[in-house]
């Protein structure tokens, strides 16, 4: 089965803990609409230009569930 974008991005977080989450490749990330849904749902927006975007995976969104 399917690893799903939430294990995949803990596992890779695990491995190389980090603070941010930087989006430059706007084209690559539209196609990963599984992985801008996660983030976009999880994690606070710290800085958004035409250039990049960056999440602070420090700042989780509050839960809706």
């Amino acid at each position: 089965p399917e690893t799903s974008v939430e294990q995949r991005f803990k596992d890779i977080t695990s491995l190389y803990p980090t603070r941010y989450f930087i989006i430059t490749d706007f084209e690559e990330y539209d196609l990963q609409t599984d992985l801008a849904d996660y983030l976009e749902s999880h994690f606070t927006v710290l800085k958004q230009t035409p250039d990049y975007l960056i999440y602070d995976l420090t700042q989780a969104l509050p839960s809706t569930s």
